[in-house]
C-alpha cells in the first residue's frame, strides 16, 4: 500500500515541506519535540515479549514474501520480498472509539528501500488486494531515509499526500520510534528524529475510525524488510 502517487504533492528537502495552493490544507511549522513514546497508550505490544500477533489483532499476506510475519530476535517481521509490492499487515479495531494515536518502534536494519506504514481507518484492510482501499485518515509511510502523510480515499487508486520530508539528525534505525495523534481535522506527526510537524485538513475527520493498521512493504524483489520491535495504539 505505500506509494508516492499523489494528488497533492508536499516537496520536501532538508526537512521543509511546501503545499500546492489548490490544496485546502495547513501545516505548522516543523519544530524540535519529543521523541514518541507508547506511554499511556491503551494498547500496546512489545515484541521483546510477545511471542505471535496479539489476541484482538488480526493480520494480512498478499503472498510475496520468502515467510510470513512472524516474530524473531525481538522483531515482528516477513521475510524478504519475493516480488513487487510485498506486503504484510497486522491491524486491530477500537470501535466504536475512534482511534486518536497510533505508534511503532521500528527497526530498519534492513534494505535502505524497505518501508513500513501506520493507517487509521474506519474498515479493515481488504484480504483481497483486488478490492478497494478503505477511507484512511492516516497512511504515514516511513522509510530509512525519510517520511510521507498521506490521506487515502475509498477505492481511490492514489493518496493525497499533505506532506513528505526527511530527518533533520540521526537517530536509533534499530529502535526509530513514530507516531501520529488525531484529534478532529489535525494530525499530529512526531519523528524519530524529536521534530514533529501538524497537518489540517477536513478529510482527516471525516476518514478517521476505529481500525489501526501496521505494515511491513517493499516495492521490488529481494528487498529485505524493516521489522516492527512495538506496537501502540489509542
Amino acid at each position: 500500500m505505500p506509494r508516492l502517487l499523489t494528488l497533492c504533492v508536499a516537496l520536501a528537502a532538508a526537512g521543509v515541506v511546501g503545499f500546492s495552493s489548490a490544496c485546502a490544507v495547513e501545516s505548522t511549522e516543523r519544530v524540535d519535540d519529543r521523541v514518541a513514546s507508547p506511554h499511556g497508550a491503551a494498547v500496546q505490544v512489545d515484541y521483546a515479549t510477545a511471542s505471535a500477533v496479539p489476541p484482538g489483532f488480526v493480520s494480512i499476506e498478499r503472498g510475496r514474501s520468502t515467510h510470513p510475519l512472524r516474530v524473531s530476535d525481538g522483531r515482528m517481521l516477513h521475510g524478504n520480498s519475493t516480488g513487487p509490492n510485498a506486503a504484510s499487515y497486522v491491524a486491530t479495531d477500537l470501535s466504536p472509539a475512534r482511534v486518536t494515536r497510533i505508534g511503532a518502534t521500528v527497526s530498519f536494519t534492513g534494505d535502505d528501500d524497505a518501508s513500513i506504514a501506520l493507517l487509521v481507518s474506519a474498515a479493515p484492510v481488504p484480504e483481497n488486494e483486488s478490492q478497494p482501499a478503505p477511507h484512511a485518515a492516516v497512511h504515514f509511510v516511513a522509510r530509512r531515509a525519510g517520511w510521507s502523510y498521506a490521506i487515502w480515499e475509498a477505492g481511490d487508486a492514489s493518496q493525497t499526500v499533505l506532506g513528505q520530508g526527511t530527518y533533520q539528525t540521526a537517530f536509533d534505525r534499530d529502535g526509530a520510534r513514530f507516531e501520529i495523534e488525531l484529534a478532529g481535522d489535525r494530525a499530529k506527526v512526531y519523528l524519530p528524529d524529536a521534530t514533529s510537524i501538524v497537518f489540517s485538513d477536513p478529510r482527516i475527520a471525516e476518514f478517521a475510525g476505529g481500525w489501526a493498521t501496521w505494515e511491513l512493504y517493499e516495492a521490488s524483489a529481494g528487498t529485505a524488510p524493516a521489522s516492527f520491535r512495538e506496537l501502540w495504539v489509542s
